[in-house]
Protein backbone atom coordinates (compact mmCIF):
# COMPACT_ATOMS: atom_id res chain seq x y z
CA UNK A 1 0.00 0.00 0.00
CA UNK A 2 1.16 3.50 -0.76
CA UNK A 3 1.08 5.45 2.50
CA UNK A 4 2.98 8.51 1.30
CA UNK A 5 -0.14 10.66 1.77
CA UNK A 6 -0.90 9.41 5.30
CA UNK A 7 -1.57 12.47 7.47
CA UNK A 8 -3.15 11.04 10.63
CA UNK A 9 -2.57 7.99 12.81
CA UNK A 10 -4.89 7.11 15.68
CA UNK A 11 -3.47 4.64 18.21
CA UNK A 12 -5.95 5.61 20.92
CA UNK A 13 -7.26 2.97 23.33
CA UNK A 14 -4.68 0.32 22.42
CA UNK A 15 -2.95 -0.40 25.75
CA UNK A 16 0.36 0.85 24.32
CA UNK A 17 3.08 0.89 26.98
CA UNK A 18 6.02 1.91 24.83
CA UNK A 19 6.02 4.04 21.69
CA UNK A 20 9.24 3.93 19.75
CA UNK A 21 10.04 4.37 16.09
CA UNK A 22 13.06 2.16 15.62
CA UNK A 23 13.05 1.36 11.95
CA UNK A 24 10.65 2.44 9.27
CA UNK A 25 11.47 1.45 5.72
CA UNK A 26 9.54 4.30 4.14
CA UNK A 27 10.47 7.47 5.98
CA UNK A 28 7.99 9.38 3.79
CA UNK A 29 5.22 7.97 5.98
CA UNK A 30 6.68 9.52 9.12
CA UNK A 31 7.45 12.83 7.43
CA UNK A 32 3.92 13.20 6.02
CA UNK A 33 2.16 12.78 9.38
CA UNK A 34 0.40 15.82 10.81
CA UNK A 35 -1.59 14.19 13.63
CA UNK A 36 -0.46 11.48 16.06
CA UNK A 37 -3.08 10.31 18.55
CA UNK A 38 -1.89 8.18 21.47
CA UNK A 39 -4.85 9.03 23.72
CA UNK A 40 -5.80 6.60 26.49
CA UNK A 41 -2.89 4.19 26.50
CA UNK A 42 -0.37 3.17 29.17
CA UNK A 43 2.57 5.40 28.32
CA UNK A 44 4.56 6.35 31.45
CA UNK A 45 7.64 8.21 30.28
CA UNK A 46 8.39 10.48 27.31
CA UNK A 47 12.04 9.93 26.47
CA UNK A 48 14.48 12.29 24.81
CA UNK A 49 14.06 12.52 21.02
CA UNK A 50 11.01 10.26 21.18
CA UNK A 51 9.30 12.05 18.30
CA UNK A 52 12.38 13.32 16.41
CA UNK A 53 11.45 11.53 13.16
CA UNK A 54 8.02 13.21 13.07
CA UNK A 55 9.28 16.58 11.84
CA UNK A 56 5.94 17.77 10.40
CA UNK A 57 3.64 16.83 13.25
CA UNK A 58 1.21 19.58 14.18
CA UNK A 59 -0.90 17.75 16.78
CA UNK A 60 0.01 15.12 19.38
CA UNK A 61 -2.61 13.78 21.75
CA UNK A 62 -1.03 12.08 24.76
CA UNK A 63 -4.02 12.61 27.04
CA UNK A 64 -5.24 9.97 29.51
CA UNK A 65 -2.03 7.98 29.75
CA UNK A 66 0.10 7.28 32.84
CA UNK A 67 2.81 9.81 32.02
CA UNK A 68 4.72 10.90 35.10
CA UNK A 69 8.01 11.91 33.49
CA UNK A 70 8.92 14.00 30.45
CA UNK A 71 12.61 14.18 29.64
CA UNK A 72 13.84 17.64 28.62
CA UNK A 73 14.44 16.75 24.95
CA UNK A 74 11.34 14.55 24.50
CA UNK A 75 9.87 17.00 21.97
CA UNK A 76 13.12 17.75 20.16
CA UNK A 77 12.59 18.28 16.42
CA UNK A 78 8.89 19.22 16.62
CA UNK A 79 9.17 22.79 15.39
CA UNK A 80 5.78 22.56 13.62
CA UNK A 81 3.82 21.30 16.62
CA UNK A 82 0.84 23.54 17.39
CA UNK A 83 -1.20 21.41 19.78
CA UNK A 84 0.02 19.12 22.56
CA UNK A 85 -2.52 17.40 24.80
CA UNK A 86 -1.12 16.05 28.08
CA UNK A 87 -4.39 16.15 30.05
CA UNK A 88 -5.24 13.45 32.58
CA UNK A 89 -1.77 12.08 33.19
CA UNK A 90 0.29 11.71 36.37
CA UNK A 91 2.51 14.73 35.89
CA UNK A 92 3.26 16.81 38.96
CA UNK A 93 5.65 19.20 37.22
CA UNK A 94 7.13 19.92 33.80
CA UNK A 95 10.64 21.29 33.34
CA UNK A 96 10.43 24.66 31.62
CA UNK A 97 13.25 23.68 29.25
CA UNK A 98 10.98 21.30 27.29
CA UNK A 99 9.19 24.35 25.86
CA UNK A 100 12.38 25.42 24.04
CA UNK A 101 11.57 22.84 21.36
CA UNK A 102 7.91 23.87 21.15
CA UNK A 103 7.99 27.38 19.73
CA UNK A 104 4.47 27.31 18.19
CA UNK A 105 2.62 26.28 21.35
Amino acid sequence: ANLANLRQIYFNNNMIRNFQVISIQNQTIVLSLKILNLYKNYLKKLQNNMFIMFKNLEIINLGSNLIDCIEIDAFNGLENLKNLDLANNRLTSIDKLIWLHLKNI
